[in-house]
């Protein structure tokens, strides 16, 4: 990426204008801007687009040249930190051209037994050795499994699950360790790398295949030494131990007499980690949430929906529940439901990012994502008006801020909650009673979430209070037209 002083540089020189010229004609002062193109010192947003209307620019160079100015104003490693991210949230994998050239000529027969060690070059070779090996095993009516340490930096891991998956092998067992480096201080080597592994991990874990455990655990390990070990990663399996290359284009296939030693080892790490998702039930989700929010001091979050749960009060709760459902398990939903609402109220810091589509089905046809549709009524027209009011009051306060993304800029696929000491991302439809779930509590994770969400008005990813506000409006003027007629 070009700095933002050569790229001005550039596009003045194609101009038919002078540096002397340029500073007449946009009054800025010619000495500020001849230091701003020597990269001496920044140009202010003010300035720039004083020039804008003098370079003629096309859209790509305007775009290219506004993300110059965003990295000049924030850090290169920030940047890149939020664009993983950015692929992260909208569930977008790595490109392939990440992804190493697979090497085709080598040719794996069917049924191939490894006695013993064998190189394997080539991503493709790789996957069908193992895909071979496994299905061996599976003949012979022997108890398959496969038992991986390893990151999740490209796409290796995914295709490789998703390769088991088509020949299925049924009875599978997959047990995946994700190591993430342990980041201590601004460590941002290591820092890039762990958020890089999350951004291809999470969009495979919410749609990985069944029989397929996902755990993580930290290292003390940094980037720079895991490049220079030769086969940082290993694969276990009935008859034979992987050692895999950290560019995933090279492997060892060991004998059986190396399993037990990697097994011994993978067993130890195991019983270290934590599993990275689990299936909860929406009265556990309302009390993880509930618990991680009982004394932040701020909570931001990146939900399908505003945060409708900040403004229900008693009286709407009973109304929206199901009056079919065990007295007891209405009980349990009420309390979690207004006890989450009074710990979000007292938020000193408050922030909801939200999409067009669940605050459509909200204003709508009044969904409640956060608890699925078995359990309650949909949210009358007057329920709804009198929580959108509810929002608009928050905004023109400042005291909680309810933003909508641009659908055409930003497309979350993932919802995360972030407070103090945890950010939990979250997983769920409207259809489903079960919530995938993932606690993390690195601070660096926290923060870089945190910073991100800080920064999707840099990146013209929302639209601003006051738009959401008048949106709001709208809705109202919309919603009390119904009721009229």
């Amino acid at each position: 990426m070009k700095s933002l002083h050569t790229l001005l540089k550039e596009y003045i020189a194609k101009s038919n204008y002078t540096i002397y010229q340029l500073a007449i004609e946009s009054s800025i002062n010619r000495t500020t801007l001849q230091k701003a193109l020597s990269g001496e010192r920044p140009i202010s947003q003010e300035n720039l687009s004083k020039l804008l209307p003098f370079l003629g620019l096309s859209v790509t160079e305007k775009r290219e040249l506004d993300q110059a100015f965003l990295i000049s104003q924030i850090g290169e490693v920030t940047y890149q930190k939020h664009m993983y991210l950015k692929d992260l949230i909208e569930g977008v994998n790595l490109p392939a051209s990440d992804l190493p050239t697979p090497d085709r000529s080598t040719a794996v027969l069917p049924g191939l037994q490894l006695q013993q060690t064998c190189p394997v070059t080539g991503i493709y070779p790789i996957i069908t050795t193992i895909c071979n090996l496994l299905a061996a095993e599976a003949a012979e009516d022997s108890d398959a499994y496969l038992y991986t340490v390893s990151d999740f930096h490209n796409q290796f891991f995914s295709s490789l699950y998703m390769q088991l998956q088509a020949a299925n092998l049924n009875g599978l067992r997959i047990r995946h360790i994700i190591t993430f480096c342990k980041v201590s201080g601004n460590h941002d080597e290591a820092s890039l790398l762990n958020l890089k592994t999350l951004s291809t991990l999470f969009p495979f874990a919410m749609s990985a295949p069944r029989g397929c455990e996902l755990y993580y655990c930290y290292e003390e390990i940094t980037a720079q030494k895991l490049a220079g070990i030769p086969y940082p990663y290993y694969l276990i399996l009935p008859q034979n131990v992987v050692l895999l290359s950290g560019d995933c284009q090279n492997a060892l296939f060991l004998p059986k007499e190396s399993v037990s030693y990697y097994q011994q080892h993978f067993d130890g790490m195991l019983q270290a980690s934590m599993p990275l998702l689990d299936d909860i039930d929406t009265a556990s989700f309302l009390s993880t949430c509930i618990s991680l929010s009982s004394h932040a001091r701020y909570t931001y979050t990146l939900e399908a929906q505003p945060c409708i749960g900040s403004f229900v009060d008693e009286e709407m709760v009973q109304r929206c529940i199901n009056k079919d459902l065990d007295p007891m398990q209405i009980q349990i939903l009420s309390e979690t439901l207004l006890q989450q609402c009074k710990n979000l109220q007292r938020t000193p810091d408050f922030l909801s990012i939200f999409s067009k589509k669940g605050y459509d089905d909200f204003v709508e046809n009044g969904i409640i994502y956060q608890i699925p549709s078995d359990l309650y009524h949909p949210l009358s027209i007057e329920d709804r008006i009198l929580l959108l009011q509810r929002l608009i009051l928050a905004n023109q306060s400042g005291q909680k801020r309810f933003i909508l993304a641009k659908a055409e800029a930003f497309r979350p696929q993932m919802e995360f909650f972030i407070y103090d000491s945890a950010i939990l991302f979250s997983h769920t439809t409207p259809e489903n009673a079960l919530a995938q779930v993932c606690i993390m509590k690195e601070p660096h994770i926290i923060q870089a979430f945190k910073d991100f969400l800080l920064h999707t008005a840099y990146y013209k990813l929302i639209y601003t209070v006051e738009e959401t506000t008048e949106l709001f409006r709208k809705s109202i003027s919309q919603l009390t037209e119904q009721l009229s007629d």
